[in-house]
């Protein structure tokens, strides 16, 4: 989270961005081509160090080096429209979708080439007000306002090759 400031709270994401690359590490122990998608709120953006120094998720798939995963939400982040989050009438983007190589083999379980993006219908977002086009959010200043999540949610096409 970065609740109490992003300065404060950046050791915090960072110590959970290694844990996850342990356990990614371990996978690929296990099997160098494992299929691994890593989808979710990280609090952080593709080119924040949690993501793309110590969980190494890269913006492209050119020159990945064994073990780095491609942030395949990369794109979106490069789009001022195409964000997950809106913060000060801004989009950003803090939910990804990063994929090992093995889901860029096209074997087995294969992630589908510019899949990733965002679901986004008019119900998702407030209609009025003062955060008119802000996603709808459940509760806000501890009040219980109805809505789906302050996020927009991810998505991405994965196709299964015999």
């Amino acid at each position: 989270s970065r609740y109490g400031g992003m300065e404060k709270t950046d050791p915090l994401r960072k110590m959970t961005a290694l844990v996850l690359r342990e356990h990614v590490d371990l996978l690929l122990k296990i099997d160098a081509n494992a299929d691994i998608l890593i989808m979710g709120d990280l609090n952080d953006y593709p080119d924040n160090a949690s993501v793309l120094s110590v969980l190494a998720a890269k913006p492209t798939t050119d020159k990945l080096l064994p073990g780095e995963l491609y942030n395949s939400t990369w794109p979106m982040f490069k789009d001022p429209a195409q964000g997950t989050y809106m913060y000060r009438g801004e989009w950003n983007v803090l939910d990804q979708v990063i994929l090992s190589q093995g889901l860029l083999d096209n074997r087995n379980f294969s992630w589908v080439s510019e899949s990733t993006g965002r679901f986004l219908e008019p119900y998702q977002l407030q209609s009025e007000g003062k955060y008119s086009g802000y996603p709808n959010r459940t509760y806000g200043g501890g009040r219980y306002l109805g809505g789906y999540s302050d996020h927009l949610p991810v998505y991405c096409r994965i196709k299964f090759s015999q």
